[in-house]
């Protein structure tokens, strides 16, 4: 199943840089792609619910859009060394 927005997702490895930490969860509040000036990268905007970074919203990408139906998405912020690991939550 894909993450779309909507969707409840949950940290499985967060990143101390961006301040994300494991177990966290989020809420997806919109997917964009970004087109092939950009490499089909997809733009994630997650809302976060818990944690330290409750209340804030960070916008990740991905690779391709179809990175986002794998049992586990990786997201940076541009930074490939910023990044995190989510999984879609039930």
């Amino acid at each position: 199943m894909a993450i779309t927005a909507g969707s409840r997702v949950r940290v499985e490895k967060g990143c101390k840089a961006l301040g994300i930490t494991k177990g966290s969860t989020a809420l997806v509040r919109s997917v964009t792609e970004l087109g092939p000036d950009y490499s089909h990268a997809v733009k994630v905007e997650l809302y976060f619910l818990n944690s330290f970074a409750s209340g804030r919203t960070f916008n990740l990408c991905a690779r391709h859009i179809n990175r986002l139906s794998d049992p586990y998405v990786n997201l940076n912020n541009g930074n490939p060394c910023h990044k995190v690991t989510l999984k879609q939550d039930k």
